[in-house]
């Protein structure tokens, strides 16, 4: 038996150690440096695009395609919590783990950096791996049943690399296509797309919604509730520029049905916090949402500012939905766009009436910046666009960001 590892990055790095733990050979390569197609299984680096010729070779042979997570649970029986949406991942992974971690072993893990196959080797069996799971690895998902599945959210993302919405969303969803009635699929109510694509699925649910309070788990007047009860006030978390009310449902959501205690809660939400690259104060005047991909991330960004800004914006062009930015426009004072997508921005900033500086690099941008912004205008870095054109990760240029401002 013999599996091929397919992309040389720290994903595939992670399969290769989880390969070596169990005992099977395997080729570790990039695409380019496939010659022979003998394997019994295929391990994909999840951003490998799913067109490549070889794939289609791959399936006319039979062999299966599978990402690093379909590869953990078919070899590590584990409690996972798995989570997925356009926006809010991270950090509604992050915070999951942190309350959980408090009474019971937890784990946060998956697309944040720290690589499901990683946290396996490294944690007892008897730990709980919130794992943040992106459209890419889902989408090479077949036997996959968590125990509990999160939908935050579903809006528009990834054409470029699903074709096209639909796709995106079945990718999205596949986190909950194995559950039954003995798992829990834990959702936003409020998403048209995501009450479209659950009505069929025979899974436990649980929802929430931080408008509607026919939920089971909403926000009413100073609190939050879970189930009828009171569990703690909305100040509590209101007050943190990087917390967005929904991700809080969705976590205290799943803590609470775990068993969390209200004062384990209350506790974790009076600690200080910081969240890397998510609305990240940079001084006063500065803040780092590098994170932000998509035009819905910027979008939430925004909401938080409490008046209008610098929006400096921009990276690799796919198809991003610009339109979505329309209710926060009145945000805005003026727009500084860098990259592949700086004249896309541009047009359409100037059709709204929003004065756009272009640049090409993220450097050019912020020395412009510095050089001619008014006293006490506040800048807000939320790129709304992938960072592989100039980066290898949004952590890179939002550590830029931040050194350019120390």
């Amino acid at each position: 038996m013999k599996y091929l590892i397919l992309g040389k990055g720290k994903n595939g790095e992670g399969i290769k150690l989880v390969l070596e733990h169990l005992k099977i050979d395997y080729d570790f390569l990039d695409t380019a440096e496939v010659k022979k197609l003998n394997y019994n299984l295929v391990i994909k680096s999840p951003g490998i695009p799913i067109d490549l010729p070889i794939f289609t070779e791959f399936k006319k042979k039979g062999i299966e395609v599978i990402t690093d997570i379909e590869l953990c649970y078919r070899y590590f029986p584990r409690r996972y919590i798995a989570i997925t949406g356009t926006n809010g991942k991270t950090s509604t992974t992050k915070m999951l783990a942190e309350i959980l971690a408090k009474e019971v072993k937890a784990v946060a893990c998956g697309n944040i950096g720290y690589t499901i196959c990683q946290a396996i080797l490294e944690h007892p069996k008897d730990t709980i791996f919130v794992v943040e799971l992106s459209s890419f690895q889902l989408n090479n998902c077949r036997l996959f049943k968590p125990e509990i599945s999160m939908l935050l959210n579903l809006g528009t993302a990834h054409q470029d690399f699903h074709g096209n919405i639909p796709n995106y969303h079945q990718a999205k969803v596949k986190i909950a296509i194995n559950q039954t009635e003995k798992n829990l699929l834990i959702y936003n109510s409020e998403d048209k797309n995501i009450l479209k694509m659950i009505s069929d699925l025979k899974v436990s649910k649980l929802s929430f919604s931080s408008k509607i309070s026919n939920n089971d788990c909403y926000l009413k007047g100073d609190y939050l509730y879970f189930k009828g009860q009171k569990i703690i006030k909305k100040k509590l978390f209101e007050q943190s520029l990087s917390v967005v009310a929904d991700n809080v449902l969705a976590a205290l959501s799943t803590a609470l049905y775990l068993g969390i205690s209200k004062q384990t809660i209350k506790k974790y939400f009076k600690e200080p916090k910081i969240d890397l690259h998510r609305l990240e104060p940079v001084g006063k005047y500065n803040f780092n949402d590098a994170k932000s991909t998509n035009p819905a991330s910027a979008v939430m960004a925004l909401n938080k500012m409490t008046e209008p800004v610098l929006l400096l914006c921009g990276g690799k062009k796919r198809n991003e939905n610009l339109l979505e930015l329309e209710p926060v426009l009145m945000k805005i004072k003026r727009a500084y766009a860098y990259g592949e997508t700086s004249l896309l921005l541009k047009e359409y900033f100037n059709k709204n009436n929003i004065e756009c500086e272009v640049f090409v690099t993220l450097e050019e941008a912020l020395i412009s910046i510095k050089a001619n912004r008014k006293k006490k205008e506040v800048l807000l870095f939320s790129p709304m666009m992938a960072s592989w054109d100039q980066f290898k990760s949004y952590e890179e240029r939002g550590e830029i960001f931040k050194n350019f401002w120390a």
